[in-house]
């Protein structure tokens, strides 16, 4: 059991101390509206699609809109401040029944809605029966039109389940059955998602939506349930969203490229050759290139992504207890690197406030590579991690 003694106060406060605070500790962070980046080569309709969705990804949404009547946030930019990660959180439960996960969907999970849009009435607390209580950090979302373009076999070419080269490392597929509306009735490749527990942009968009900000949508029509206030409405008959609506938020989100990289130095250069000279690129895969697609911006372009987009067991430190798809406790998608100048906190709950902090934690199928890094001077650790920060 873990982390199930937080009180509603004591959460509430931790989203305010590190949701949404300035970071202080590391001075290297970038402007977090720097983040924010249209694909180059849009077309005027695809510009004009995508300014559309970015004011509705950054719109405020009240009550009398459907928020709620419980959410997290009221605007998808609270959490992803430009394109990118953070500054804030969400809170996941869960617990294990019978030696099966259970998102405790009766209780209010898989994600707390710890704020409420009715007044008089208190937001969603962590159930006594939780057993396990996890912070997840919001994930950058630039970027993820290039990452849903890459060909599914380009991604499983790099799996290798069973370890058969025995080089300690075994990523693999996390294959998703979805459960909106009208979703396909045969799994498919995970690639968005801390653990790659979404495949699709469309639906990594309305899953937000109704967890993050209470709001319904043809794709998920049913309100959330709320066990403490199982008959309190919020104040919008129907769907709280369209289905229009939704398909220009992940038009924003598909037309948004990654920030540029930082010029080279000698220090970048170094500290790239030593990241692949430990073994960091067998999972950090540096690129990809992304197969045909309706969207010329996207198709056929060799990207930076530094990720296999498959998940791996990262040893018991880094277990959250949950169960996404196919993908177990331990196991965690690779994060794309890209972007990292502007994240403040890092892995999954944001334990980390420094890279290094990060990969010193990496365990399971990274031991090997963090021992390595661990067994350079600090001068060539400091090289890593300034590679790193300029992606």
């Amino acid at each position: 059991m873990r982390n199930n003694y937080f009180s509603v106060p004591i959460i509430v406060a931790l989203f305010t101390l590190v949701g949404c605070e300035e970071a202080t500790r590391d001075i290297s962070i970038a402007d977090p509206t720097e983040s924010e980046v249209m694909l180059n080569g849009l077309s005027s309709v695809e510009e004009q699609a995508y300014k559309e969705g970015r004011d509705l990804f950054f719109r405020t949404f009240t009550v009398e809109d459907g928020l709620g009547p419980f959410f997290a946030e009221a605007s998808c930019g609270k959490c992803h401040e430009g394109a990118g990660r953070g500054p804030g959180k969400v809170l996941r439960i869960g617990r294990t029944v019978n030696g099966r996960f259970d998102p405790m969907i009766e209780f209010g999970g898989p994600t707390i809605q710890f704020r409420s849009a009715i007044k008089g009435i208190p937001g969603e607390s962590v159930p006594p029966e939780a057993q396990f209580v996890d912070f997840r950090v919001a994930p950058a979302v630039f970027g993820r039109g290039l990452v849903e373009a890459i060909p599914e076999e380009t991604i499983l070419s790099n799996a290798d389940p069973y370890d058969a080269d025995a080089d300690g490392i075994s990523g693999r597929a996390n294959y998703i059955s979805m459960n909106f509306v009208g979703a396909p009735t045969h799994p498919e490749l995970g690639r968005h998602g801390l653990k790659a527990q979404l495949s699709r942009l469309m639906d990594f968009a309305d899953n937000a939506f109704l967890h993050d900000l209470g709001m319904t949508s043809p794709m998920r029509p049913s309100e959330l349930i709320n066990p403490a206030a199982p008959n309190i409405k919020d104040g919008k008959k129907g769907n709280d969203i369209t289905q229009s609506t939704l398909e220009k938020v992940d038009l924003f989100i598909r037309l948004s490229d990654f920030p540029p990289m930082l010029p080279d130095t000698p220090d970048i250069i170094a500290g790239r050759n030593l990241f692949a000279t430990v073994g960091c690129v067998k999972c950090h895969v540096p690129s990809m290139t992304t197969g045909p697609h309706p969207v010329a911006a996207l198709s056929n372009k060799s990207v930076s992504f530094y990720s296999d987009f498959l998940i791996h067991d990262m040893g018991p430190t880094l277990s959250d207890g949950v169960l996404d798809g196919d993908a177990q406790p331990q196991e965690w998608k690779t994060p794309v690197l890209r972007g990292m100048r502007f994240f403040r906190e890092f892995l999954h709950d944001g334990r980390a406030t420094t890279l290094h902090d990060a990969i010193v934690m990496h365990g399971g199928e990274a031991t090997a590579i963090r021992d390595a890094y661990l067994n350079l001077s600090s001068a060539d650790r400091d090289k890593i991690v300034q590679f790193v920060r300029a992606l």
